[in-house]
């Protein structure tokens, strides 16, 4: 389950970054995820924009990623 955070200067003491929207729960394809990115983008020009890749399973974060550098 994809979600979208987003941040303006990231830094090593900074742990928590600002959630875009609710997880992407009904995303079925990557052009949904790749859509709810550029409209993030659109909004927070100026910002660090990572991707998190949540297991429902174990309900652990199992990857993450900066999609996105100003």
């Amino acid at each position: 389950m994809p979600a979208i955070e987003y941040i303006e200067t990231p830094s090593a003491r900074e742990h928590y970054w600002t959630m875009w929207k609710l997880p992407l729960v009904e995303a079925r394809a990557a052009e949904d995820v790749l859509a709810e990115i550029d409209a993030c983008k659109a909004a927070n020009p100026r910002f660090y924009i990572k991707i998190i890749g949540n297991d429902r399973r174990r309900q652990t974060q199992a990857v993450s990623f900066v999609a996105h550098r100003p």
